[in-house]
């Protein structure tokens, strides 16, 4: 997420928090964010998403670019933060995310020794593209970013 306003860049990492800092950072900025059932997102209009970078375009998942991602002008000049979670927490998370929202009948332990190769099971392919979500953490950060929390 980026705020041109404030000058800073958000570097979301999945699982740690992220949609709720920009749902705060968005009210800050006088976005009216609902508390809606559902991916936040979705209810943003098109000029909110693409001011912010938050899935613009279209599936770019630009929500959750690496700091390498955004203008090198940019990141030199705006903040730029993260926040990140113990990786034994975040594939807890992951799990039930993963369990509750997909047709998905393995169990954690299942899951854990699976590893990237639930991104071969074709009711996953979601996971190939948003592959993300697989990533060590520090894979979405650099040495350049002003705060990790």
């Amino acid at each position: 997420m980026i705020s041109h306003k404030y000058k800073y860049i958000f570097v979301h990492i999945p699982k740690c928090g992220g949609s709720s800092i920009e749902q705060t950072l968005l009210k800050a900025e006088g976005v009216n964010v609902q508390n809606l059932d559902g991916f936040y997102i979705n209810h943003l209009n098109e000029g909110v998403k693409k001011e912010h970078l938050l899935d613009y375009p279209a599936h770019a998942y630009s929500q959750h670019y690496s700091i390498s991602q955004y203008d090198s002008t940019l990141s030199g000049s705006y903040y730029s933060f993260s926040f990140v979670r113990n990786p034994w927490d975040l594939i807890v998370s992951e799990y039930f995310y993963i369990s509750d929202n997909y047709d998905f009948n393995f169990s954690f332990n299942e899951f854990v020794r699976m590893g990237e190769e639930i991104k071969k099971i074709e009711k996953f392919n979601w996971l190939v593209e948003r592959g993300h979500h697989l990533k060590p953490q520090s894979s979405l950060l650099s040495d350049d970013i002003n705060y990790i929390g």
